[in-house]
């Protein structure tokens, strides 16, 4: 019968994982559900089995429909596949934990990144570990129907079949439903990296796409060098990518690995493939040693790709690879395309920051969109004009990513930063009060000081010039004793260096005596601050203890000869 022959035609796989059952038929696509504990009938005739049949349907069909959906767009969407767990952590100086994985990867789900590389389970153990936990955990996050895990790895190895190769048979093992595997797109390399003829490299493409996709894998094919490849040999790197294609892969991605491409090629040469390939999605994949990932990402996109890869914060090896971050707000608000969900793009500066903070780097303060300085303006005329039209000065409003403008204070400033200033720290200042300060200002940074970022400092300065303002305390008279053996140098009471002794310690004394001040605590305040002084900044502390006890001297001397004068001691 027509049923008997369906069921002849059926295949059951059994992963090596005791709950997994992977169910295959043939011409179809591998879907994987949970195994039940108890042994029912199968027989479609049964009742048993025709609910249980009909309770595997939703699971199968669920299964189904969001592997399809992986790959499927809206037609102003743009894939977003962020690789700062596998490429990212290439970076010099940034190392991961399993916890930090997993917590950035919570992250990028939460704000519904497409796909999140994971990494490359046939490298470490961690790696490996990352995809079964993350996969335990994957139910409970927020826009997790939208993201997809994939897992790195790369076409098989020469002289080794797919059954034997150990990469591909990691990533099989592992959870991941979609697989993203490197291939060599450029002639030269194939030759003299893999040392492989050119058909040869063919092969190794179109065996390792069949046997992951045979074994329930939808498989991203990065074309490694592409871009390099296709100006030494274009028919070749053209070829690489249509085996890809017609072998079953799902997506390609263009890879510009040196990051050397001006964007008007990428451009050019991704409009070429797109219109080669067809129906196969297309990504781009930039690095920035050339300062224009993120550039050249846009071009791509504007050539027809449907899909972007880089990193958060543009971490990666080298320079780093195309900031994701910046990425997706130049294609959501300049050129109107969809990236995340609805209302996550707002969240997109605590979103890099916590990523930031979570992989132990410092955000960049300049950083476009999400820097802290983004939207930050110093000069007078500049804030003046945001106050009265907001976008006279800002190229979006900052709120839309999630971040804000504000003004800072310094000698380039005019009275708009000074009541800005004051208005945040809930001061009513007039125009006159202002002024006066902002004169202040000037004239302290051109002794030296520096303003910008001394909120305290500033504050201070507002609330002497109140009108009821009065000093907490004057000081009436001190005396400075000071040592240093910093840097092997010994700073006398008189003001001269002692340098016999050749250790270089690094220790520093300060103390203060026969302070006289109006209010006795006050001491203790000035202590603490010179202390923090001292322990921060030992060059400028020598010049500062001459100084002080140059004074000193002079105030002694002038002290003893009122003294002898019968004077009073003031």
């Amino acid at each position: 019968t027509a049923a008997a022959a369906a069921a002849a035609t059926t295949t059951l796989t059994f992963a090596k994982s005791e709950d997994v059952v992977r169910l295959r038929r043939r011409g179809g696509r591998g879907v994987q559900r949970k195994r039940t504990t108890t042994t029912k009938s199968v027989l479609k005739n049964s009742p048993a089995a025709e609910e249980e049949e009909g309770e595997k349907n939703v699971l199968l069909t669920k299964k189904k429909t969001n592997v399809k959906d992986a790959f499927k767009l809206e037609p102003n969407e743009v894939a977003l596949y962020d690789t700062t767990l596998r490429d990212g952590t290439q970076q010099v100086g940034m190392s991961l934990t399993l916890d930090d994985k997993l917590a950035v990867s919570k992250r990028l789900k939460e704000i519904g990144v497409r796909f999140i590389e994971g990494g490359y389970p046939g490298s470490n153990p961690k790696d490996a570990k990352f995809f079964e936990d993350n996969n335990n955990d994957s139910n409970n996050v927020v826009n997790n129907n939208n993201t997809f895990i994939s897992a790195f790895g790369m076409t098989r190895r020469k002289g080794v079949s797919v059954e034997q190769d150990a990469g591909l048979q990691a990533m099989l093992d592992c959870p991941a439903p979609v697989a993203c595997i490197v291939a060599k797109a450029w002639d030269e390399q194939c030759e003299k990296v893999l040392e492989v003829t050119l058909e040869e490299n063919l092969e190794l493409i179109e065996e390792s796409v069949t046997y992951l996709i045979k074994n329930g894998k939808d498989v991203i094919v990065d074309a490694e060098h592409f871009y390099d490849g296709y100006n030494a040999n274009p028919e070749y790197a053209l070829q690489c990518l249509k085996t890809a294609a017609n072998a079953g892969a799902k997506a390609i991605a263009l890879c510009d690995t040196n990051g050397g491409m001006m964007p008007w090629d990428i451009e050019a040469i991704t409009r070429i493939v797109v219109e080669s390939l067809g129906d196969t999605m297309i990504g781009v994949h930039m690095h920035n040693d050339g300062g224009l990932a993120v550039a050249n990402s846009i071009a791509g996109v504007r050539a027809g790709a449907t899909m972007v890869q880089g990193c958060f914060n543009g971490y990666g090896e080298r320079t780093g690879n195309a900031d994701l971050v910046v990425i997706a707000a130049n294609l959501a608000l300049k050129m109107g395309k969809k990236v995340v969900p609805d209302g996550e793009l707002a969240k997109l500066t605590e979103c890099a920051r916590t990523i930031a903070k979570i992989c132990r780097q410092d955000i960049s303060a300049r950083q476009p969109y999400v820097g802290p300085d983004a939207f930050a303006h110093k000069g007078g005329l500049h804030v003046a004009a945001l106050k009265k039209m907001p976008m006279s000065y800002n190229h979006i409003l900052p709120e839309l990513v999630g971040n804000s403008a504000r003004s800072v204070v310094s000698e380039l400033s005019g009275r708009g930063n000074v009541l800005d200033a004051a208005y945040r720290t809930g001061r009513e200042v007039s125009g006159d009060m202002a002024k006066k300060v902002l004169a202040q200002i000037k004239s302290l940074e051109s002794k030296g000081f520096i303003l910008e970022d001394a909120g305290a400092s500033v504050d201070i300065l507002l609330q002497r010039a109140a009108p009821d303002y009065e000093a907490p305390f004057n000081v009436v008279e001190f005396a400075v004793h000071s040592g240093s053996t910093s840097f092997g140098v010994l700073i006398n009471s008189d003001g001269n260096n002692n340098n016999n002794n050749n250790k270089e310690e690094d220790s520093l004394s300060f103390s203060i005596s026969r302070s006289r001040f109006s209010s006795p605590r006050t001491s203790v305040f000035l202590s603490l601050s010179i202390y923090i002084y001292i322990r921060f900044d030992r060059f400028r502390l020598h010049s500062f203890v001459r100084s002080a006890n140059a004074a000193a001297r002079k105030k002694n001397v002038e002290r003893d000869a009122e003294n002898a004068r019968g004077s009073s001691n003031v």
